[in-house]
């Protein structure tokens, strides 16, 4: 049976702050794709809804046809459209929401829990977005960035680490489209699961209910990475100044794991396409590492060719090149007439709880507590007030 499709333009609300949500599990509106335009969706039931306050008008279209939506720029406005057969209906501006009564929506080759939220970026790409409760989302992203199988602590530490994250985020970006990337951008978001390692999830959300990490008053911008190579790193020096503070520390726990050792080859040619889509350098003849941090990651990174010279932090050159290629910047790098050679060490930006260190210490017998305090030294574990509305 082919289930119904319903298209809806809706206003997102401003949501109250976040560090008074928490006990009321504010709703997380999280980024999952960034998909193409057109779009074309087949459906059994197609109804489009524009909702402007009390004025909404409602269209249903013939059962059994392709709709396309389409956004397209007129006046200094943003405006969806509906396209079917001959008929091209204009709609509202905003927020697209599609729901499936199959609780499943398949766009292209993916599929998506429903309802999705679409926001078209131009006329050839719009934001997928998902809207789920705090809680909801805490167990995705606990599922998406920590295997469910790795022991207790760790996984207790991880949840107060991504709750605390999420509250600062939900803080900073409430006027936002939306507030969270479900990728590496933020926090990685995952929707599958078994049930019996989706319970375990829920217990461990359960046992450290309403644990955050603080500065002062505030909630910690509680950074955390895959593998810090064997020392941690100050956020200062991978994203720039920044009023996060939570120290760092030498990691015996994950200093000597062998599978955290990487290289990548990159050719020149290919290096000097990459930075020629956003930089005026095209050519690249010498790359080397000009500043390092105190914990011996690449800071500054000086490119020249034809003519041209550029410097780029470490954090930026893995972007361009790719999160999942440079892994981190805790590397060195040669090259010859042809390529660059990158060869290093640990995964991630290096800030914040390193993962893979925080299962050894609870392998260990560590508890949470104490794994927070190694990768937070100067943070404090508290617990949100409820009762009267206030934050600790």
């Amino acid at each position: 049976m082919t289930a119904a499709l319903t298209a809806t333009f809706l206003f997102f609300p401003k949501s109250a702050r976040a560090e008074n949500q928490a006990g009321s599990s504010p709703k997380v509106r999280v980024r999952i794709a960034t998909i193409a335009l057109p779009l074309k969706l087949n459906s059994s039931d197609i109804q489009i809804q524009g909702l402007r306050l009390a004025d909404i008008d409602q269209i249903a279209f013939i059962k059994n046809q392709t709709a396309i939506i389409e956004n397209k720029k007129i006046g200094g406005a943003r405006l969806w459209f509906l396209r079917q057969g001959e008929n091209l209906n204009r709609t509202a501006e905003k927020i697209l929401k599609l729901t499936s009564s199959s609780g499943k929506i398949k766009i292209g080759i993916h599929q998506y829990p429903s309802p999705v939220y679409l926001s078209a970026k131009n006329s050839k790409s719009a934001d997928l977005m998902i809207s789920l409760s705090f809680e909801k989302y805490l167990e995705g992203v606990l599922i998406g960035e920590m295997p469910p199988t790795w022991p207790l602590e760790a996984l207790k530490a991880q949840a107060i680490a991504a709750r605390t994250y999420t509250l600062f985020q939900l803080a900073q970006r409430e006027d936002e489209v939306f507030q969270l990337d479900g990728n590496v951008l933020d926090q990685v978001y995952s929707a599958e699961s078994t049930s019996s390692l989706r319970e375990k999830i829920r217990t461990v959300l359960e046992s450290t209910k309403d644990m955050v990490l603080v500065s002062g008053k505030s909630f910690l911008k509680a950074y955390y990475h895959s593998d810090c190579g064997g020392e941690t790193e100050d956020p200062t020096n991978v994203w720039g100044s920044m009023e996060v503070k939570f120290g760092t520390t030498k990691d015996q726990y994950c200093k000597y794991r062998a599978s955290g050792t990487w290289i990548y080859k990159i050719s020149k040619d290919d290096l000097a396409e990459k930075l020629g889509d956003k930089f005026r350098i095209r050519k690249v003849e010498d790359i080397q590492i000009t500043m390092r941090t105190p914990s011996r990651r690449a800071a500054l990174i000086a490119m020249a060719g034809g003519g041209e010279r550029l410097t780029m932090s470490g954090q930026e050159v893995r972007q361009l090149i790719g999160f999942d290629k440079i892994k981190s910047t805790l590397f060195s790098l040669t090259s010859d007439e042809s390529s660059v050679t990158f060869s290093g060490r640990g995964n991630g930006h290096g800030s914040g709880l390193c993962q893979w260190g925080a299962r050894s210490m609870a392998s260990e017998g560590k508890t949470f507590r104490q794994i927070l305090k190694h990768y937070y030294p100067v943070a404090q574990l508290k617990l949100i007030n409820e009762n009267n509305g206030s934050r600790f």
